[in-house]
């Protein structure tokens, strides 16, 4: 797996060096994996639940390099991929977003100064996502953009306006998709002081069909585990609702 900070792109076992849709598969499979599972378990398997985002990033990198030979030539330059991702057509929009990702949680796993290390790289290949096609994976790159305008602190781009606007686009594109309510109710409902919102999102993710959008029954699963840890931090006074 490639380290997040270097723009060599580094050939994982069992792929051949050509297919990047095995690549696109393999990100979004640990995505999942470290997502939805070690996520309930980080406590105890920290570093495989980073390792796994890692192998995650790594190989939608791998991938972007084997479909298009410019970006690989590019990143081998030492050409960052906050600008090599101009390149990529909508071929390989799922490449950009678990690369981003991946990424992006790896970050938030760890400290502000990660986060703020790679939020240039992660942000504009988001925006490249988003220009490529909004409605991408049930909304997804409204979906990140609600999320880090809320999460960032205002010195950094936090917009809670900007917030809700994106939040709002991803739930017209799919309304049951159910990350984007438990996204509202941890970021931007405590920003907004707003526990009936809070209360609003997490009800919505506890009483949903796990089949609303089927194939993503698991998914969903893994949603209303987290809504529950939710409500069970807000009891314990985690969120700031007056």
């Amino acid at each position: 797996v490639n380290n997040a900070g270097s723009n060599t792109p580094q050939p994982l076992d069992q792929i051949k060096d050509d297919d990047w849709q095995s690549y696109e598969k393999l990100a979004r499979a640990c995505y999942l994996l470290a997502d939805g599972w070690l996520f309930f378990e980080k406590d105890t398997k920290e570093a495989e639940f980073l390792a796994t985002f890692e192998k995650g990033y790594g190989a939608a990198e791998r991938g972007l390099a084997a479909l298009y030979p410019e970006v690989e030539k590019k990143l081998s330059m030492g050409v960052d991929l906050k600008d090599a991702a101009a390149l990529v057509d909508k071929q390989g929009i799922g490449l950009l977003y678990w690369y981003s990702t991946n990424l992006g949680k790896w970050g938030n796993a760890q400290d502000i100064t990660v986060v703020v290390r790679y939020k240039e790289r992660i942000f504009n290949v988001m925006n490249r996502v988003l220009d490529l096609d909004p409605g991408y994976f049930y909304g997804a790159p409204h979906r990140y953009f609600g999320a880090f305008y809320s999460i960032a602190p205002a010195a950094f781009g936090g917009d809670l306006d900007k917030s809700w606007e994106h939040f709002q686009e991803s739930i017209k594109i799919e309304p049951n998709y159910l990350a984007t309510y438990n996204l509202i109710a941890e970021f931007y409902a405590p920003k907004k002081k707003d526990g009936k919102l809070f209360d609003e999102m997490v009800t919505k993710v506890r009483e949903a069909d796990v089949a609303l959008i089927p194939g993503l029954e698991a998914e969903a699963r893994v949603e209303k585990r987290k809504a529950e840890l939710l409500v069970t931090r807000a009891d314990a006074g985690d969120f700031p609702f007056d």
